[in-house]
């Protein structure tokens, strides 16, 4: 009377036949996240809620303790996942942000479209940049990179889509690079830099304070929706600690 069925992580799908309720732990092989039940609701439009029910699904693939009421059933897939969600202040002038978030509108018009009035220009580590209304000479907003962007006044950033994983590489090359901070919450910058040991000279905030290894430290702790400059010696690959 309780059966359940996956598709190879892209749906999962719960029927219960029995004249009562149930609670169940589900083992599923969908991705870690917040989804819509497709049988009584949607996803809203801006893809933050869901009209009808929710089901979470842990890390191990896992939906704990769900409770079916009889001759009822729930369904989600890949579509169905609510976004995940990064809130950055940005003050006027300059500014050096990133996100642990990979958009899902990644097109840099798309994702900076609520700031336009207000935002000057967007710049990478490369030098490229984006004017509102003017050009793209970026493309889409990268997970992996930092960037600076000039305010004409102070606004609030919010960037929707999905979390990336904190521990994910990041490979950096000789030079002036702009990094993202990829974990959700913040860490002396001397642990959270630590497998960049002896690669690097040099690394600033867009407040203009600096962290020279071993010798002077005036950032204290990397930041969630920071970005940083840094300066390479040699190539290496970036990979923070794991959230706590």
């Amino acid at each position: 009377d309780h059966t359940s069925f996956g598709r190879n992580g892209k749906g999962f799908v719960a029927i219960n036949r029995a004249g009562s309720g149930a609670t169940t732990t589900y083992n599923s092989s969908m991705p870690e996240g917040v989804y819509c039940d497709i049988i009584s609701g949607e996803r809203t439009a801006d893809g933050l809620a869901c009209t009808g029910s929710v089901v979470s699904v842990n890390a191990l693939g896992q939906i704990v303790d769900y409770s079916l009421n009889g001759m009822t059933a729930f369904a989600i897939h890949t579509q169905s996942r609510t976004f995940d969600t990064q809130v950055i202040e940005l003050q006027a002038g300059w500014n050096i942000i990133s996100s642990h978030i990979r958009p899902h509108q990644a097109d840099m018009a798309a994702v900076l479209a609520d700031i336009a009035d207000d935002l000057t220009l967007i710049k990478n580590g490369g030098g490229q940049f984006y004017v509102p209304g003017v050009f793209n000479g970026i493309g889409d907003w990268q997970w992996n990179e930092g960037y600076l962007i000039q305010m004409a006044a102070p606004r609030t950033l919010v960037i929707a889509g999905q979390a990336m994983l904190e521990t994910s590489s990041i490979a950096l090359v000789p030079g002036w690079r702009a990094i993202p901070y990829l974990r959700d919450t913040a860490m002396n910058i001397e642990d959270a830099l630590a497998s960049l040991n002896g690669s690097f000279d040099l690394i600033k905030n867009s407040a203009g304070q600096f962290y020279v290894p071993g010798v002077f430290n005036g950032i204290g702790s990397m930041l969630p929706g920071q970005g940083y400059l840094i300066y390479m010696t040699q190539t290496d690959t970036l990979i923070y600690p794991a959230n706590d």
